[in-house]
């Protein structure tokens, strides 16, 4: 299954089903933030004054409960379930 399948078929799923609530600690939910706006590890450890394994761990940990597998579907995700906000 190619990415652009997968992406399509969580978008499906996402429609027909409920999804469960999830809860992502402060931090994670900083480092998904950054993440969105384009920030790479290493500059969201510099920001946050952590290492960039910290914040790797701390991708590993969001992914795991967002039941993603990248940055930009961890993103989707927080967004249609109301994680993140979009700022405008």
């Amino acid at each position: 299954m190619r990415a652009g399948q997968r992406f399509r078929a969580q978008e499906a799923k996402a429609v027909s089903e409920p999804q469960p609530e999830v809860q992502l600690t402060e931090r994670e939910t900083e480092v998904l933030g950054a993440s969105a706006k384009g920030f790479s590890y290493i500059e969201i450890a510099e920001q946050l004054g952590i290492s960039r394994h910290t914040v790797a761990t701390y991708g590993r940990r969001m992914y795991e409960k967002l039941e993603v597998s990248s940055r930009g579907e961890a993103v989707y995700e927080a967004l249609n379930r109301g994680i993140l906000q979009v700022d405008k």
